[in-house]
């Protein structure tokens, strides 16, 4: 290698390389642990060296792209190795699946800047809508870690989720530095830099404006004169451990019996106690047949009696909490019970195994139930498992999960909430449906409710990029969410995004939240849908189409050149 050539190799480090580094490291820090929000703003900034060149002066550069976007999601998604030494190839593979999708962003702005004539600051906007959508559908589809996440702790800024969720708040976040450097530096001409700031500040004003429109106009706490309904969730700190423990069933059930008690006792009389996902010992079995031998050779003698024994130690639970005293030593009772429970489904040819929440009155009878309706991909089942069963073998999991197929509202004491379980509060799209469905069905929710098992992250940053994702479920939806968290982080937020109580990080504890009986002001059924209620992602699909149009142009371009190239005419 001579002489020019190193230090054209030193240069395209630098305008590569470098630049990207510099991007993903910024979103990075921005996000937990460490939770830097500012450097979110810096993350668009070094993109302009990428985007703006007609030509790279580097091989391959879009697998570079896709290495360096695949550490990035290793080293967010850390905390899901945790639980087994499989989850290691588990990380991995989330790394390359998400780390595609920063080859995919470049390309879709690189094309509606250089095909579509789209500015810069425009294009890089229009783009990151249509990835962060695309990454947030599917089987795989995960859309925590958003870059409008990193904002969540600055109220105004995130109000405009109710707009078009919380891709928006990323959008803005991407296109507000860029037309601002673009003021600066970016174009020769006076008049384009004079709009371009103008650009910057109406976005930035807007944003805010409206933010703080929002602040005021929805309401806080509810008032004890209206007497809310009482809601204790209770977390407790189990784990998850893939290793035979045959006392793991009894701590989980003296765990959380004792933690709902010091709940009650404390903070009594309350009118709704939440366990978190699957941390009831038992599973609950339904039979679907009157046949004396079911699926998989399991006797229905057998498989009544284990029903007989969930429903009795249900009602066991359920009679010591409403004998439990409160703060003034009487016993109240009138306390509902939610569980997350496995539920199995027998018939003579099938078992079906679902993620449930259960909902049993202060007698211990099932009121409502609602089964997970997004199983998480590798976690809770397995493709083409049901074909090969195998396959199965290779995973801590012994058989899949089968979705639900419906929103469910609980109805407690004339409060109803849409509840979802585990990562399902990652889905905006799914939440967001959920309460339409529920809307349009008569029976729109007071309140959103998620119980999740978090024991397989072992208190990394996971748990808060979930309750992250939680809070804009919240504002998305203009109703307050409540998390009940295995581990953390438990949570309860107002419809403004803010956290009123929130759990300790890997460890027991509970919390009391409060929702109002009367939610007319935020009640999708009168009349009071947001707009993203009401537009969905079809701002983000737009954006994609947008982005797939540039693509086919720039291929095309591409074809041209080559065929010049090949035929001599270039």
């Amino acid at each position: 290698m001579n002489e020019h050539e190193a230090g054209a190799k030193g240069r395209t480090w630098k305008q590569f390389e470098l630049p990207l580094g510099l991007s993903l490291f910024f979103y990075w820090a921005a996000l937990p642990p460490l939770e830097w929000w500012p450097l979110a703003w810096l993350v668009p900034l070094p993109w302009i060296l990428v985007v703006h060149p007609h030509t790279w002066a580097v091989r391959r550069p879009y697998l570079r792209i896709w290495l360096l976007g695949g550490l990035f999601w290793m080293a967010v998604l850390q905390g899901v190795r945790l639980a087994h030494w499989a989850n290691y190839f588990g990380l991995l593979g989330l790394g390359l699946y998400f780390g595609a999708f920063w080859p995919m962003f470049v390309l879709a702005a690189r094309a509606l800047h250089h095909r579509l004539r789209f500015p810069i600051p425009l294009a890089v906007a229009v783009a990151w809508g249509a990835t962060e959508w695309l990454k947030g559908q599917g089987p795989v589809g995960f859309a925590g870690a958003a870059l409008g996440h990193t904002q969540l702790h600055w109220l105004p800024l995130i109000q405009v989720a109710d707009l078009a969720g919380a891709t928006l708040v990323g959008c803005l976040v991407m296109v507000i530095p860029l037309a601002a450097a673009s003021a600066c530096w970016g174009v020769s001409s006076r008049a384009a830099r004079v709009g371009w700031g103008l650009v910057a500040v109406a976005l930035l004003a807007g944003q805010v404006g409206y933010g703080w429109w929002r602040l005021g106009n929805l309401p806080g706490r509810p008032k004890k004169e209206d007497e809310p309904l009482r809601v204790a969730l209770i977390q407790g700190s189990i784990d998850t451990d893939f290793g035979a423990d045959p006392m793991r069933p009894r701590r989980m059930m003296e765990q959380y019996s004792r933690l709902t008690y010091e709940a009650l006792r404390k903070h009594g009389p309350v009118d709704l106690v939440v366990w978190p996902e699957s941390m009831f010992p038992m599973d609950a079995v339904v039979l679907d047949s009157d046949a004396s031998t079911l699926a998989e050779g399991y006797a229905r003698a057998d498989l009544v009696a284990s029903q007989q024994q969930f429903e009795r130690l249900v009602r066991r639970l359920v009679h010591s909490i409403q004998s439990t005293p409160g703060p003034d030593g009487r016993a109240r009772g009138g306390t509902w019970l939610l569980l997350g429970v496995v539920v199995w489904h027998f018939d003579e040819r099938e078992s079906r195994r679902y993620n449930s929440a259960l909902l049993f009155d202060p007698d211990g009878r099932l009121q409502a139930r609602y089964d997970k309706m997004h199983p998480v991909l590798f976690g809770e089942y397995v493709p083409f498992g049901e074909t090969f069963p195998w396959l199965y073998q290779l995973t801590p999991m012994s058989n899949g999960l089968t979705a639900g197929e419906k929103p469910a509202a609980f109805d407690v004491e004339g409060v109803r909430f849409s509840v979802s379980i585990c990562f399902e509060s990652i889905v905006p799209d799914l939440i967001r449906s959920q309460v339409v469905e529920l809307a349009d069905r008569g029976e729109a929710p007071d309140a959103l409710l998620n119980i999740t098992n978090d024991g397989w992250f072992w208190g990394s940053s996971i748990l808060d990029l979930q309750l992250h994702s939680a809070v804009f479920r919240a504002v998305e939806n203009r109703l307050p969410m409540l998390v009940a968290a295995n581990t953390g982080l438990s949570a309860w937020i107002l419809p403004t995004g803010e956290i009123v109580a929130e759990g300790p990080r890997h460890d027991t504890g509970f919390l009391l939240a409060e929702v109002g009986r009367s939610q007319e002001a935020q009640s999708p059924a009168r009349g009071r849908q947001t707009a993203y209620h009401r537009v969905g992602d079809g701002l983000w699909i737009a954006a994609a189409v947008l982005s797939l149009i540039g693509g086919v142009m720039g291929m095309r371009h591409r074809y041209q050149r080559k065929s010049g190239r090949d035929s001599g005419l270039s």
